[in-house]
């Protein structure tokens, strides 16, 4: 499948009678409930990358960025085994994105939707525990959820 006919089914799916637009570098832009900006891009070989920026990391005070960057590890290797998203400190924008690449060849046009879903499932509990203040906190904060059965999610780090 092609990223442009996925495009298309997602933006029936979503009702979009105007469809989804590329930028001028390719890349497609789908805010999800007012507030998930959700990017689709063609990556490698074919396969599609969704990414969607996170928090940034405090500036100016380093025990901050230090606990922020420990806390995000461990609730990825925590919470987030078996899941296929992965997280990465963008060091240009100091930023933590999350991302998922999905392979073409294997992909029908459902399955793209319901991966798009998924991804913005993720999203969503990242910006949750983002929020909770859990991820600044000495302490670790009260943020709560179970976790999936599973693999380990890798950190990647993004150099510039």
């Amino acid at each position: 499948m092609e990223l442009v006919d996925a495009i298309r089914t997602l933006a029936e799916e979503l009702n979009l009678p105007d469809g989804i637009d590329a930028d001028e570098d390719g890349v497609y832009t789908v805010v999800f409930d007012g507030e998930l900006a959700v990017e689709i891009l063609p990556w490698t070989g074919g396969d599609f990358l969704l990414r969607s920026p996170l928090a940034a990391i405090p500036s100016g005070d380093a025990d901050k960025e230090k606990t922020m960057v420990q806390r995000v590890l461990q609730f990825s290797l925590a919470r987030l085994r078996g899941r296929r998203s992965s997280i990465a400190l963008d060091t240009v924008s100091n930023r933590f994105i999350i991302s998922r690449i999905l392979p073409h060849s294997e992909m029908r046009p459902y399955e793209f939707t319901a991966a798009v879903e998924d991804f913005i499932s993720d999203l969503e509990m990242w910006q949750t525990f983002l929020e909770s203040g859990a991820a600044t906190s000495a302490s670790g904060g009260t943020y709560n959820s179970s976790p999936s059965s599973g693999g380990t999610m890798p950190m990647m780090i993004i150099m510039p």
